[in-house]
């Protein structure tokens, strides 16, 4: 299988590599490796990355995630954990 070419470049120091422009609940679960159900879950409960919208016009800027990201403590814990004191 052929590997996909990047679709955006890379921007140094970026965590989310090089992403811009805006990202569905669905892009973003599955970016992490996370359930949809988890993120409802972190707005719920004012934990995860800053999101605009309701419903199903519910969106992630890529920029706040990486932002988020950033501000999570280093040293591989576990997100869901992470997301509690960082928010």
């Amino acid at each position: 299988m052929a590997a996909r070419a990047r679709k955006t470049p890379v921007i140094a120091g970026s965590l989310v590599g090089g992403r811009t422009g805006k990202a569905t609940a669905s892009e973003l679960a599955e970016y992490l490796h996370k359930k949809e159900q988890t993120l409802a879950n972190w707005r719920w409960q004012k934990k995860g990355p800053r999101f605009t919208g309701r419903g199903r016009g519910l969106l992630y800027d890529w920029a706040d995630v990486d932002e988020w990201l950033k501000s999570l403590p280093s040293g591989g814990g576990d997100l869901d954990q992470a997301s509690q004191s960082a928010a």
